[in-house]
């Protein structure tokens, strides 16, 4: 229909809609009422359209252009002429470099600060994607220098600017100062904290868990190595353990012994890993049903209420977020579980670490 319109009035279309809307009857297929719905809709969107017009001028796809218009209404014009940066910190699927593009195009400075300080928070972002929740400061002056073209001197005073704001955490260190966004910062610091909190030990004596370890040793005809046992011996007296070591080195029986242990005295126990293919492989080694941290924590996609937890990323009530996307198992919906058991920690970003530490109780080990 749209295209049956403006075959009819071709460039004129927008004008014949805003000042003579009953002409649109002219066209096949629309009657005078639908002429005068279609003209309402055209002065409610009026505003939406020019504003799509606009962005369309910097290169923007309707799509984005959309979600910038939703998220700014008509205070998107200040922003893209003054700071089109904070388009990277607000609108999903807009990053630094867009941004700069936009910025180019209105003529805003190669050493403007919101510029310099956007560079900056876009290096730290990007670093994490490399499992870096920090950079040293010098080498973050140098990534962007080269990334900004601009002499490493004139962003000292952005970085204390951006402290003031709360975007950065600057943390001295004998080489040097550490950078870290404010995000990732409280992250890693919640994470530390959760972890202190979980590890709690045990006073079960030693005698009562070499009788079970050896009737289990028994039942299951195996035998374990002296490092093997002193695992099973952490494990039940700890509230946190972290057990490493090259392929066949008995990881697996260590932890289907602790598992055999956990469920002689009737605990409940989860089984997670990171990725589908390393949770099936649980499954096979250990016979009991292993799901991924995702499934775990029972990811909630984009778009699905659920209770009334807000997206919050990092902390605060309700689930971890990403991208609208949150978790239905956090502090306020703990796993129900005695012990939780986590295959291949390494592949575990901090955010998800975070995710997951908010989900398990105090006590659970």
């Amino acid at each position: 229909m749209a295209a049956r319109i403006v075959r009819h009035f071709k460039a004129d279309t927008f004008r014949i809609m805003e000042e003579e809307p009953e002409r649109l009857s002219e066209v096949k297929g629309i009657s005078e009422k639908m002429a005068m719905a279609i003209a309402e809709q055209v002065e409610d969107k009026k505003d939406m359209r020019q504003a799509m017009m606009f962005l369309q001028n910097y290169g923007i796809t309707m799509n984005l252009a959309a979600k910038i218009y939703q998220e700014y209404g008509p205070s998107l014009y200040g922003i893209i002429k003054e700071n089109p940066y904070r388009l990277a910190d607000d609108i999903p699927g807009v990053g630094f470099k867009m941004a700069d593009e936009i910025a180019e195009k209105v003529g805003i400075f190669t050493d403007s600060d919101y510029r310099i300080k956007a560079g900056i928070l876009y290096i730290l972002l990007q670093a994490t994607a490399n499992g870096h929740t920090y950079l040293p400061q010098e080498e973050l002056f140098r990534q962007a220098s080269e990334l900004l073209k601009v002499v490493p001197q004139a962003m000292e005073k952005h970085l204390m600017d951006m402290q003031i704001d709360r975007k950065v955490v600057v943390k001295p260190s004998p080489g040097g100062s550490l950078v870290y966004s404010s995000q990732y910062y409280y992250l890693e610091l919640n994470a530390a904290r959760m972890l202190y909190d979980l590890n709690i030990r045990g006073d079960i004596p030693e005698k009562e868990i070499q009788a079970n370890l050896e009737k289990i040793q028994k039942e299951e005809d195996i035998s374990l190595d002296q490092l093997q046992e002193r695992a099973v011996y952490e494990a039940v007296n700890s509230g946190l353990l972290v057990i490493t070591g090259g392929p066949g080195t008995g990881k697996t029986t260590t932890i289907n012994t602790i598992i055999r242990y956990f469920e002689m005295e009737c605990m409940e126990i989860l089984l997670a890993a990171p990725t589908g293919r390393a949770a099936k492989r649980m499954t096979e080694a250990t016979g009991y049903e292993a799901r991924t941290i995702h499934r775990m924590l029972e990811l909630v996609p984009a778009g699905i209420p659920s209770g009334d937890s807000p997206n919050i990323p990092g902390g605060g009530k309700g689930g971890q977020s990403t991208a609208g996307m949150h978790f239905d198992r956090n502090e306020e919906n703990p796993l129900d579980a005695d012990v939780i058991i986590i295959d291949e920690m390494s592949m575990v970003d901090i955010s998800l670490m975070h995710s997951l530490l908010r989900a398990v109780n105090v006590g659970t080990a």
